[in-house]
């Protein structure tokens, strides 16, 4: 092995390296518990078409979910938002444009959040504390505008990949239940 280099300089550049790593910014990906649960969670960006059939399903098997809601579809579904609460279910914000977030300035990404909490806000008296970031996609700028606005950021550690058009439901569970553990979020 070689010597350790400990001079001043080498030690400050590790310094900085750990103060840097510490002040990442992470969203919640799971839970950590030893029961055996998990978060449902859907979002909400395009059309309603599949809403009640899902909150049927939902209700007979008495399982409650978070649905992250962009603004387009608040605005364009407010009853189905209302329908969803009245079920029990949690609403979370998923942004005014489902843009990438990422790519925004602290003052966007706060502007795009904002809005939307004060659709829901507005349509149920709601005050919302979930954020989930459209395509999963976050900094430090994005959770810490979310963060400032009384926000959590979520994200999911088992993707159900249902997006995906050439998933069938077979595949879809099986992604799922292969992957899912104690405090996932799905």
């Amino acid at each position: 092995g070689g010597a350790v280099n400990t001079s001043p300089d080498s030690n400050a550049i590790f310094t900085n390296a750990t103060s840097l790593f510490r002040e990442k910014q992470l969203p919640v990906y799971c839970v950590k518990t030893d029961k055996k649960q998990i978060a449902l969670t859907f979002d909400g960006a395009w059309g309603n078409e599949d809403t009640s059939t899902l909150l049927d399903i939902l209700g007979r098997q008495e399982v409650t979910a978070t649905f992250f809601f962009t603004g387009g579809w608040i605005s364009k579904y407010p009853d189905d938002v209302k329908t969803i609460l009245a079920k029990g279910h949690e609403v979370g914000n998923h942004s005014e444009n489902h843009k990438q977030m990422s790519k925004l300035s602290k003052s966007q990404c706060k502007e795009e959040i904002q809005i939307v909490h004060d659709k829901i806000k507005e349509l149920t008296g709601l005050t919302m504390t979930v954020f989930r970031p459209p395509f999963g996609d976050y900094n430090d700028t994005v959770i810490q505008a979310a963060n400032e606005l009384g926000y959590h950021v979520i994200q999911w550690d088992v993707d159900s990949r249902d997006w995906k058009e050439e998933y069938t439901v077979d595949m879809i569970v099986k992604g799922v239940c292969d992957n899912v553990k104690s405090g996932s979020i799905v």
